[in-house]
């Protein structure tokens, strides 16, 4: 039994007051730790996940993980010194009346980090205190680990600085300290290890850097929730048995805090049913077939890298999860994240995947299922009770750096680390940004199978982005499925050398499954699906009325029609005028609809336009480009503004998607309408311009698409690095022009790209504390401190507020009024979400991020979910600046009505 005098029990660790009856001592706070860290490992981590952690040290030893528990237990040793204790001045008393000395403390000079005093510590005294031996170089690295859980590393010059008295160099801190650590070496069995220590030569350094801060950082944040980890020293009294019997106390309360986060025990799923019980009877295609029996056959206790190359429509998503559960079942791990293009294709693919889990898994792995992205909790509509995280924070911690540590408890975030979560890709990418506890990310998806869908269309800045992610999946021991439908062959080189090390020797024909493991590369045909021909013909006007009428003509014949433009302006306007004029159905999608309104007609388009949905006789859709990838609607013709030839070819895969639809007398043969206004420059729209001007020739002299064999010579005809072969003069030098843009732009999104990337992982040097780091969510950071996954300028969430006499209230269904100082409670948040919009139109970003009239209240600063929003007022429908009048319309969305003639470049 300790005694509250005891050295180890009188410093302390977690507080929430200024009095000295209640607090959480530092070898408690400890002691929950290393329950934590054991209960991750030894239950929590698949097979495959415990054997890479337990192979991160020489000699591999299956006790290993017993090094790893005691390091998360060290983490913060740096607390056990006069500055970290000083900063309660009630138990600072306290420790003085006991003796300890803080005359080192400095009043008024640098802010001290304790946990580089850690790592400072440990570099020392960790052998001699632990009784271990480690070799030096493992130590550093070990330390820097330990060193960086508050999401960044240390530096060299801060290192120096931080002096033997600084930390407390009199007996009794030493002993304390000493203390301590003994009683965590004990506890892990680790104490008088007889081989040294010393890192996996095979495991890159900074690979274990960044894995090891991961898992502490989560160990530590579980372990600091007061909700099941209450502090033992209430009331004036230490609740604190034999250390043993506290320890196993601790593994109850962390058994129960990890269920509760969403990190459940690892349990065998069984054998793997055929694809036909767990698709609903349907057998698999020839080309699904080719490929599951290619990822069986290719699968050696090796992360890989399969690269998917078929048509629209042929299942290769049902491939994606077959071939992921194969994976993981080879390699006994259990994990996946999927990866969308948007918000809209992740809600979809989110209840597919969910369905899929259903007949896959046990009920306790589908309920961890996480959906990831801004919007997220808005489509589950709120459910789940919110954890409390109240403790997670060191005190001492500014507050933004404390509700930067709540965040990562949102679901948004905390999916990463969960078994099983569908989302954004962004969410994959930022992980190698230069941001604080990227680690984490990386260390979340560390085991895991990564689902990316729609690759084709991320530009150089965001291939730069998930090239580098791939370099490190390959050490993180992360399978990779990517699909495409239309993949450039020189983005297809990058991928594959970035995860294998190794160029393609030669390429399968179109379609194909390309594989890649550590130093070797396969290419594998497909058997070519049934050729589908679309007929492509243009609209020789490109105005509103024009295309109008088309629509109207086309829906009238009794067909379910979809119009996609590349711009919010131009698909508001072609519905507003369709919609006056005509007595036909129609629908408009885009992004700037509040969050409600966008979640109501998502379900909308997938009720009318889905598979096995309620088919209306005819009706119009209106859409920007977030319904051309992944989603899985069906429309009996198409009109769309012309796009580059790649995704111009993604708009088509929604044409006749569904094979077993009876279409209407008009319609039994696809076909498709483009237009574009032939006066344009091409130097100014959403796409690159000398892409998008050679699409444009290959598509004026393209009357029929065939679908298989003619979408790799189009998509080379226009992204490959010869002349264009049906350019005239003119069109050549026009092609010239834009082609010297197109370089200048794709060096500028290198150069972007490289300075914000963190490392490669064979780099020996990660991020120290004073290199530059980028905000991931904060709006008014400039684009060049931003983290951006994808560049085209930073954009903004807005609360949408309407204006009645003197009241406002929230832009939803039901009339909820908006309270100034009201503290935002779960409930409330949700409704604020709810009533968001977010705007990306540059000159509007910059107005909100100015305006003092759009700053939140500061009842909602607090809150993570609502931090970085911003408040738009409409009174009448409308707000006034002074470059353009934003119209508020439940049926429109937010319109913006410029002063002048400029598109809106928003998508």
């Amino acid at each position: 039994m300790k005694s509250p005098s005891d050295p180890g029990c009188l410093l302390w660790a977690k507080t929430f007051d200024e009095g000295v009856q209640t607090f959480h001592p530092l070898l408690h706070h400890s002691i929950d730790i290393a329950a934590v860290a054991t209960e991750l490992l030894t239950k929590r981590f698949s097979p495959s996940k415990f054997s890479f952690a337990e192979k991160l040290f020489k000699p591999s030893d299956t006790h290993n993980y017993r090094l790893l528990v005691f390091l998360a237990a060290i983490h913060d040793i740096g607390k056990a010194t006069p500055p970290f204790q000083a900063k309660h001045q009630g138990l600072k008393i306290n420790l003085e009346n006991h003796g300890f000395d803080f005359s080192s403390v400095r009043q008024n000079g640098q802010k001290q980090r304790h946990n580089f005093h850690t790592e400072q510590w440990m570099r020392e005294s960790l052998e001699k205190s632990a009784q271990l031996k480690i070799e030096q170089g493992s130590l550093r690295r070990l330390a820097k680990a330990v060193g960086g859980h508050h999401g960044l590393f240390s530096s060299a010059g801060e290192l120096k600085k931080i002096t033997l008295r600084e930390m407390g160099a009199s007996e009794i801190w030493q002993n304390a300290r000493n203390e301590i650590v003994s009683t965590l070496a004990d506890l892990c069995e680790v104490k008088g290890w007889n081989q040294p220590i010393c890192i996996n030569p095979e495991i890159p350094q900074l690979v274990l850097q960044y894995w090891l801060t991961g898992f502490i950082t989560l160990a530590d944040w579980i372990s600091s929730m007061p909700g099941y980890f209450p502090y033992a020293f209430t009331n004036g009294k230490l609740q604190f048995p034999d250390p043993r019997q506290y320890f196993e106390q601790s593994r109850q309360k962390a058994r129960v805090a990890l269920d509760a986060c969403g990190f459940p025990e690892w349990k065998d799923p069984g054998a793997l049913s055929s694809f036909s019980s767990l698709f609903y009877g349907y057998q698999p295609r020839k080309q699904q077939e080719e490929v599951l029996s290619a990822i069986h056959a290719n699968l050696r206790s090796e992360p890989v890298l399969l690269i998917v190359e078929a048509p629209m429509g042929i299942g290769k998503t049902e491939m994606a999860f077959y071939g992921s559960e194969l994976i993981n079942n080879s390699e006994t791990q259990s994990g996946v994240y999927i990866g969308m293009p948007t918000m809209a294709t992740s809600n979809q693919m989110y209840m597919r995947y969910r369905e899929f889990l259903e007949t896959r898994l046990p009920k306790n792995h589908v309920s961890s299922l996480e959906l990831l992205h801004s919007a997220s909790e808005l489509f589950l509509s709120g459910t789940g009770k919110p954890l409390d995280i109240s403790g997670i924070a060191d005190e001492g911690q500014e507050e933004t750096a404390a509700l930067v540590s709540y965040d990562w408890f949102r679901p948004k975030k905390r999916g990463l680390l969960s078994p099983f979560a569908v989302g954004t890709i962004d969410q994959v990418l930022i992980s190698v940004l230069r941001i604080k506890h990227n680690y984490l990310r990386l260390y979340g998806l560390n085991g895991k199978t990564i689902i990316l869908d729609e690759i084709h269309s991320y530009d150089v800045y965001m291939s730069e982005l998930l090239s580098r992610f791939l370099a490190w999946a390959s050490q993180l021991r992360i399978s990779v499925i990517l699909l495409s439908a239309t993949l450039p062959k020189n983005k297809r080189m990058q991928l594959i050398k970035a995860y294998a090390g190794s160029d393609i020797l030669a390429d399968a024909l179109y379609p194909r499954l390309t594989i890649g493991k550590a130093g070797t590369v396969s290419s594998v045909p497909l058997t070519p699906p049934e050729t589908k021909e679309i007929k492509l013909s243009r609209l020789q006007d490109d105005t509103l009325e024009e295309i109008a009428v088309k629509a109207a003509d086309l829906a009238s014949a009794g067909g379910c029609i979809a119009v996609i433009c590349n711009t919010i302006d131009k698909a508001q306007k072609l519905f507003q005028h369709f919609s006056s004029k005509y007595d036909i159905p129609s629908l408009l999608l885009h992004s700037r609809f509040t969050a409600e309104r966008r979640n109501e007609i998502e379900k909308d388009v997938l009720h009318y336009f889905g598979k096995g949905g309620s088919r209306p006789e005819k009706m119009v859709l209106f859409s920007t480009q977030i319904i051309e990838q992944s989603l899985d609607i069906d429309f009996d013709c198409m009109i769309s503004e012309l796009a580059p030839v790649d995704l111009l070819l993604q708009r088509l895969g929604r044409l006749q998607r569904f094979k077993d639809l009876p279409r209407p007398g008009n319609f039994i043969k696809p076909s498709a309408f483009w237009f574009y206004n032939e006066d344009s420059s091409f130097s100014r729209t959403v796409y690159l311009g000398y892409i998008l001007f050679r699409s444009y020739l290959s598509l004026t002299r393209t009357q029929t698409i065939r679908i298989p064999d003619g979408i790799e010579p189009l998509i080379e005809e226009v992204y490959g690095d010869d002349p264009h072969p049906a350019a005239s003069p003119d069109e050549i030098a026009k092609l010239y022009k834009l082609y010297k843009i197109y370089l200048e732009k794709q060096a500028d999104m290198q150069r972007k790209a490289d300075g914000k990337l963190i490392p490669s992982p064979f780099d020996e040097d990660g991020l120290e504390s004073n290199a530059e780091l980028y905000e991931d969510e904060d709006p008014s950071t400039h684009e060049s401190l931003a983290a951006l996954t994808r560049l085209g300028g930073l954009s903004v969430r807005v609360v949408c507020l309407i204006q009645e006499d003197d009241q406002l209230f929230y832009a939803l269904n039901e009339k909820i009024p908006f309270t100034q100082n009201e503290l935002p409670d779960h409930q409330l948040t949700q409704i604020i979400m709810r009533a968001s919009v977010p705007v990306s139109s540059k000159r509007l970003v910059r107005y909100i991020l100015e305006s003092p009239e759009s700053v939140v209240p500061n009842s909602w600063m607090k809150n993570p979910m609502l931090r970085y929003m911003r408040i738009i007022i409409f009174t009448g429908g409308l707000h006034q600046t002074e470059f353009s009048t934003l119209l508020f319309d439940k049926d429109l969305g937010i319109v913006i009505k410029k002063s002048n003639e400029e598109e809106d470049e928003s998508i």
